[in-house]
């Protein structure tokens, strides 16, 4: 199927389906930069009078679990599916947008320098017990197969032309 939704960089949160000791839920991996299908912007006022954006957008690869077990190599893109009523999935939401890599690369490696920062206080007690040293070194780990995946899709996804258009930005007047 050919898509002919706008295309922008967003921010790919990378996670992972956690086990016993995350309590099930997802854990974040870290931050790629990736391009993406823009489905729908919004503008959101806020009550002090300023604007900011909701992207809704799906990235054509987000299965790190995927590209994980097949040997850091070889991933299909993922499809866009519609329920019964249109609705697609699976998507994301964004609130911001760009129009080339460095500027999404940059933001991400920002929320990456932030997640390793607040490394302690994003794990369960048992990991803290393993001590500072080794959590760096697993976050250095997953940052790593988190840039070879960003690397992976940006090779795959040369087909997917940026959009040229003020989408998804805010033009806030005084």
């Amino acid at each position: 199927m050919v898509m002919k939704y706008p295309i922008k960089y967003a921010v790919l949160e990378v996670k992972e389906q956690g086990g016993y000791l995350q309590g099930y839920k997802k854990v974040i991996l870290g931050y790629i930069a990736s391009k993406c299908y823009v489905l729908s912007s919004a503008v959101i006022y806020s009550v002090d009078g300023t604007l900011k954006t909701s992207n809704i957008v799906f990235f054509p690869y987000n299965n790190i679990k995927n590209f994980k077990n097949s040997n850091l190599e070889s991933d299909e893109k993922d499809t866009i599916r519609f329920n019964y009523n249109m609705t697609p999935w699976p998507v994301e939401i964004v609130v911001e947008l760009f129009d080339t890599f460095e500027e999404a690369k940059e933001n991400a490696e920002e929320k990456n320098n932030e997640l390793r920062k607040n490394l302690m206080f994003n794990r369960p007690v048992i990991y803290v017990a393993k001590g500072y040293e080794e959590l760096v070194r697993e976050f250095e780990s997953d940052l790593e197969v988190c840039r070879r995946y960003e690397e992976f899709i940006d090779e795959n996804t040369t087909d997917m032309i940026i959009t040229k258009d003020e989408i998804g930005k805010c033009k806030v007047k005084n």
